[in-house]
């Protein structure tokens, strides 16, 4: 329950588990619905925020369906699409569409989903401009990024043992050396 509470990205990765563990009624969807609705609206700050949007919007056209509400439940698949094309609600649209007698190619989605595509794409766009200008401030100082390695020696004893053997032959090449003068 708490973790659909927190109303982040997980919260539509724990959308199954929770309904399988408390139930698809209509209290639960309740909650989930609201979860959904305060994620939603972080969403415009998000680098991934169409994505994470159209999956949240899937998940409520999905709840919104199973308490009967159609008409909702068609909107926001609209709304999904419109935010990403890629989201896997078109097998819903058409099924709801046809239950409506509507025609999916005439819906339109929300105002408040195109206004949050667009604040959304803005944040992404200076997200982008930032990481350019990062990059390039790299350039200009001739700085080669590598990233860290750890290796890790699959005998980390061996090392030290050869050190070992090492130093005792050179202390008898050593003795032998003082013994024969």
């Amino acid at each position: 329950m708490r973790r659909v509470k927190t109303a982040d990205y997980g919260t539509m990765r724990a959308l199954p588990n929770f309904f399988e563990l408390h139930g698809k009624t209509p209290e639960t969807c309740a909650e989930a619905m609201e979860a959904l609705e305060r994620f939603l609206s972080t969403c415009s700050s998000m680098f991934h925020g169409l994505s994470y949007g159209a999956l949240a919007l899937k998940s409520r056209a999905e709840i919104q369906a199973f308490l009967g509400d159609n008409s909702g439940a068609l909107q926001s698949c609209v709304d999904a699409l419109c935010l990403d094309p890629k989201v896997t609600v078109k097998r819903m649209l058409n099924s709801l569409s046809k239950k409506l007698n509507l025609d999916k190619d005439t819906l339109k989605p929300s105002d408040w989903v195109e206004s949050l595509k667009v604040d959304i794409e803005a944040n992404r766009n200076i997200e982008i401009n930032k990481i350019e200008e990062n990059r390039n401030q790299i350039k200009d100082k001739d700085v080669i990024v590598v990233s860290e390695m750890k290796i890790m020696n699959k005998e980390p004893h061996a090392k030290n043992n050869i050190m070992k053997y090492f130093l005792l032959i050179v202390v008898l090449v050593a003795a032998l050396v003082a013994l024969f003068k």
